[in-house]
């Protein structure tokens, strides 16, 4: 009896002291292990590793991957934060390709909801340049528009506004040609008291019609507007029809000059000036000399006489340089000088300097 019962008891005692033991292995195991935490430092840094044991109670320790051990004062950390059962990061299986062009969407998506305004102008800005690059004048269309504003400080203070434009039409191989110009120069002045006053308001506008009928020999006939109410020109409509001689001086020369016969009808702001209606005799020069093929120096004069009246007569001079930076802008530099007799001599005599930027089709 007594051997049985002594073995029931050094059994029981040997299954309590593996429990035992066992437990405190588990206890062991569990404050031994290392656990992963994100580490937040007052600077704005971020770490994560597996956390230590630490020597002192001012100092947290971890183990980084890439770093190895990192001691941080415990003060300086604003957080410390477990990293458990954390997700595995979701690799996408879609095509690269596929993933650009959704990112583009949302880029889109993105700017139309914060901008819509900005996006809807840009849209509308490339519609118009779209249309401007799609459009094509006529192959026997040729011209440009000119832009200029001018501006003088000093003892004299003006500023002049002005716009010309031009447009020829000539299909290839034919003797005709038309040419439409017009010219509108707006200036202000500023006396030395400060009171400005409009020392030019002038337009005008011709339609030169032109059939060769030779190799020089040309028919022209010209119709010209013109208003200067600085002048005192109400309205003056000239119509003259003649002949003009056009001479090749080389390869980059042009010379012309005719004449021609016609009527006019001229209105002056004075009511003890009636109309003036009569006959007018025109002569006109032209020269063009293209010295490169983006490079253009022009010069041309016409002067108007009444052969019934031989002390009233009117002339116009203009002498310009054009340069072609693109096929579509250029730059022109400018002299002009047009004198008109039996008008108050204050204002008969107009001597101008202009730059403009050209805009050609």
């Amino acid at each position: 009896m007594s051997n049985d019962l002594t073995k029931r008891l050094f059994s029981q005692l040997l299954r309590l002291s593996t429990l035992f033991f066992l437990s405190v292995l588990s206890v062991l195991s569990a404050l031994c292990s290392n656990e992963t935490v994100r580490i937040t430092l007052d600077s704005g840094e971020v770490f994560i590793g597996e956390q230590l044991v630490s020597e002192s109670s001012d100092l947290t320790v971890i183990e980084h991957e890439l770093l190895g051990v990192l001691k941080f004062p415990t003060e300086a950390i604003l957080e410390v934060y477990p990293m458990i059962d954390e997700e595995e990061p979701v690799v996408s299986t879609e095509e690269p390709k596929i993933l650009d062009e959704k990112l583009n969407e949302t880029q889109t998506v993105s700017q139309e909801a914060q901008n819509p305004a900005e996006v809807s102008e840009t849209a509308e800005a490339l519609d118009i340049i779209e249309i401007i690059n799609r459009w094509e004048a006529p192959k026997s269309w040729s011209g440009n528009l000119k832009i200029g504003i001018n501006q003088s400080t000093g003892d004299r203070k003006y500023v002049q506004t002005y716009m010309r434009g031009l447009l020829r039409i000539q299909k290839e191989a034919s003797p005709n040609s038309f040419q439409l110009k017009g010219e509108y120069i707006y200036q202000e002045t500023e006396r030395t008291d400060g009171d400005k006053y409009i020392s030019s308001d002038r337009f005008y506008t011709d339609f030169t019609y032109r059939r060769l009928f030779s190799s020089h020999w040309f028919f022209q006939n010209l119709t010209t507007l013109r208003r200067d109410v600085i002048k005192g020109i109400e309205q003056e409509l000239q119509n003259l029809s003649g002949v003009g001689y056009r001479k090749k001086l080389g390869e980059k020369v042009e010379f012309l000059i005719g004449s021609g016969l016609g009527f006019q009808n001229k209105s002056l702001n004075s009511v003890l000036v009636e109309d003036q209606k009569d006959w007018v005799v025109n002569v006109f020069q032209e020269l063009n000399w293209t010295p490169k093929d983006r490079m253009r120096l022009s010069q041309k004069m016409n002067y108007f006489r009444n052969p019934n009246t031989i002390n009233i007569y009117n002339y116009d001079f203009t002498l310009s340089f054009n340069y072609r930076l693109t096929d579509l802008l250029g730059l022109e530099m400018r002299y002009t000088k047009d004198y008109d007799n039996g008008i108050d001599d204050k204002y008969g005599d107009n001597t101008r300097f202009q730059n403009a930027l050209t805009i050609y089709f």
